[in-house]
């Protein structure tokens, strides 16, 4: 499968990161969570034909990114030109996995100055009410921004493209915890009581 350039300008990621479009392949399985931007693991939590998750390979200009189940770099959308996934019966060439091929080649400068700049965000006023009643909205904020230039250093010679990207994320998590009391903490355990109130019953073990 390979997936052009215009494409996935044009496909809603919200996760903005391009090693997620693997899974317009339907032969493509595994774990959907695993889709943020800067998730070095992503390619890996995927089934690519079958079975090959922590197995997958991923090139970005031919050259391999996998240090076993993580990658070490994953490329902005906008630096990508073009997107490849090979499953099963691949070429002798890629010889450094046992699960499928992720193939991305990157966009190079040219004789034109070309470039581009984005941002997607999130306001807590503009998500759903958490609370319904206090009418709160979410206070969970994210963003995501960045930009890509590609221009010619000696025209027809030599070309620099560069890319720059961003995200920001703050998540709100209400947790609830059971802390020792006074007692407890000397050790004493006559007083504690379970969850639903009731006075904790201290067994012997040996009995």
């Amino acid at each position: 499968m390979t997936v052009e350039q215009a494409l996935f300008q044009e496909l809603p990621l919200i996760s903005r990161n391009p090693v997620t479009l693997a899974t317009l392949d339907p032969s493509v399985n595994g774990d959907w969570a695993r889709n943020a931007n800067f998730d070095h693991y992503a390619p890996n939590a995927y089934d690519i034909g079958g079975r090959t998750i922590g197995r997958n390979e991923v090139l970005i200009d031919g050259s391999p990114l996998a240090n076993s189940s993580k990658l070490g770099y994953d490329p902005p959308v906008d630096a990508v030109a073009d997107y490849m996934v090979k499953q099963n019966a691949i070429d002798a060439e890629f010889g450094h996995s046992a699960g499928g091929i992720v193939s991305m080649s990157m966009k190079s400068g040219t004789n034109q100055i070309h470039g581009s700049a984005y941002y997607f965000g999130g306001k807590p006023d503009s998500k759903a009410v958490s609370n319904r009643i206090t009418r709160q909205h979410s206070k969970a904020t994210s963003w995501n921004g960045g930009g890509a230039v590609g221009l010619p250093i000696v025209k027809n010679k030599l070309f620099l493209f560069s890319s720059y990207e961003k995200q920001t994320d703050s998540s709100h998590l209400t947790s609830d915890y059971t802390l020792p009391t006074a007692l407890e903490r000397q050790g004493d355990r006559s007083q504690s009581v379970c969850t639903d109130a009731k006075q904790r019953v201290i067994h012997d073990p040996l009995t």
